[in-house]
């Protein structure tokens, strides 16, 4: 595994994919989630690729679907194509 970048107020792993990476999915889950709807397209698609990813490691599939399915409905965005 890479190095996990902590924040530095918290002091716990960023909410940029590092809890993914370290398997802490729920947290992510509710990291990404705190993004959703955000007015920036960019931001809400990031939080959706974040979301399905926490929610398929949680070995929910159709959850993880649905963000992912999300994510296209949106405009076109740098996540359109990861």
């Amino acid at each position: 595994m890479g190095v996990v970048e902590v924040d530095p107020l918290k002091q716990e792993p960023c909410a940029d994919g590092s809890l993914v990476v370290v398997g802490e999915f729920e947290r992510a889950a509710v990291h990404f989630n705190r993004v959703i709807g955000f007015d920036d397209p960019e931001v809400t698609a990031a939080g959706l690729l974040g979301l399905g990813e926490a929610r398929y490691r949680m070995d929910d599939e159709d959850g993880a679907l649905a963000s992912w399915t999300a994510v296209t409905q949106l405009p076109e965005t740098s996540s359109s194509y990861p």
